[in-house]
């Protein structure tokens, strides 16, 4: 395992606001592959933290409120969705959904990955642990946010 990048999530108050948030700590390994890294505002980043960033306008990205690094982590600080978990978790609960909102969740989806792709960047690990379903507190109906693009690359046509 030598050329890997280790993810962990944990749960951050931002100092400011008081407020939790994910946050993702990538532990920077010797040895990392020089593709698992990408530039954004000039700043030597993790490749997800920059391909995040290119994709922070389409509707249904998880949205990047912060990163920074220590000695040896890097941390991005995303927002928080209450309630919210993995389409697979959703599915393993048995819960179940009328078809007309299983049909609006996946043209959600598709949606979500088209506008990434028009961005210049593929996922590359769509998958049910990778989208998050939630209650949006504005419509009550149920969305979708896709995370973890940390195999995800930049794309050119």
């Amino acid at each position: 395992m030598g050329n890997a990048v280790y993810n962990s999530l944990k749960e951050i108050r931002i100092f400011l606001s008081h407020q939790p948030h994910p946050c993702k700590r990538n532990i920077r390994c010797t040895g990392v592959h020089p593709y698992h890294w990408g530039i954004h505002e000039g700043e030597k980043v993790p490749q997800e933290v920059a391909l995040l960033q290119r994709v922070q306008h389409v509707r249904g990205v998880i949205k990047v409120l912060d990163h920074f690094s220590s000695d040896e982590c890097f941390y991005m600080v995303m927002e928080l969705i209450p309630s919210a978990m993995s389409i697979y978790d959703y599915i393993k609960s048995c819960k179940d959904l009328p078809i007309d909102e299983v049909k609006r969740l996946f043209k959600n989806i598709v949606r979500t990955i088209k506008g990434c792709l028009k961005a210049g960047v593929s996922h590359k690990d769509i998958k049910p642990d990778n989208i998050l379903i939630y209650r949006d507190k504005d419509s009550d109906r149920l969305d979708i946010k896709v995370i973890d693009f940390g195999c995800g690359e930049f794309i050119t046509r």
